[in-house]
């Protein structure tokens, strides 16, 4: 077995599992720090959305989940799968979010 999950598999450990929200909107990208500390940051609602997104997977099994905003800007057609709105901390109301249709 090549992959790392069938490794573990094999060794009987519970395969890694990764979970991705995105999120499309503005934020702000840059630089932030001093001299000596220098980080490469992006900050703002958008990214905190994102982040919410990305923790609804486990509770909706799921490892892709996308926001309406990045659906609407989607610049080709991509099957996509509507879930039920989720609430999420710090936005008003649910927020509708998609998956890949399999």
């Amino acid at each position: 077995m090549n992959d790392s999950n069938g490794q573990r598999a094999a060794r009987g450990e519970d395969a890694i599992q990764i979970g991705t929200g995105i999120n499309t909107g503005p934020a702000i990208v840059g630089s932030i720090g001093s001299p000596e500390r220098m980080e490469f940051t992006v900050i703002g609602n958008t990214v905190n959305v994102a982040s919410r997104i990305e923790t609804l997977n486990e509770t909706l099994m799921t490892s892709l989940l996308l926001s309406k905003d990045t659906r609407d800007a989607l610049q080709r057609p991509v099957e996509l799968r509507e879930l039920p709105a989720q609430p999420v901390k710090g936005v008003d109301g649910p927020v509708q979010v998609f998956t890949l249709a399999t």
